[in-house]
């Protein structure tokens, strides 16, 4: 799974706020679709940008994630190039393409209390699987030093008012 990082559950939920707001959203379309929408976030590139590039290579966002090479220069490698850098693994986006993460997958099972079927071209679907995803990661983020501070001081307040 993804390196926790901010820029990452960030640009998760920026993606899924886009497709609920009404923002294009076609899963055969590759700017728009499950990983175009990320990508969009991550590189501030438009959804025909995104689409040319991975154009010049053949096949889809999977095949892209399995044969990216860094620092190719290739344009489909530029774009996976700023999306590993916020904390993706090639093998985020191939799952993010078809919603398959196991980890995303078993969370969403745990809250429902039963077996979840995500539909990858469902945008609603799609939203839940992001939102999620940033969740896990952001669970997984390291304390903010001024959190950790912060709850000390909380907890030194409340002893000495309880003193």
């Amino acid at each position: 799974m993804a390196h926790p990082t901010l820029t990452l559950v960030h640009a998760l939920r920026r993606a899924a706020k886009k497709i609920t707001t009404g923002d294009r959203y076609q899963w055969s379309h590759y700017g728009v679709c499950n990983c175009g929408q990320l990508a969009q976030v991550l590189t501030d590139q438009s959804a025909d940008q995104i689409r040319e590039a991975l154009f010049a290579q053949q096949g889809d966002w999977g095949q892209g994630a399995r044969e990216y090479c860094p620092g190719s220069g290739l344009p489909m490698d530029v774009v996976l190039d700023t999306m590993t850098a916020s904390g993706l693994e090639p093998q985020d986006i191939a799952h993010l393409e078809r919603l398959t993460d196991p980890v995303v997958l078993r969370a969403l099972s745990e809250r429902a209390g039963e077996r979840v079927t995500l539909r990858y071209s469902n945008a609603d679907d799609v939203v839940l699987y992001m939102t999620t995803w940033a969740d896990i990661l952001e669970a997984k983020l390291p304390a903010e030093p001024t959190r950790i501070h912060r709850a000390s001081a909380v907890d030194t307040e409340k002893k000495s008012n309880a003193a």
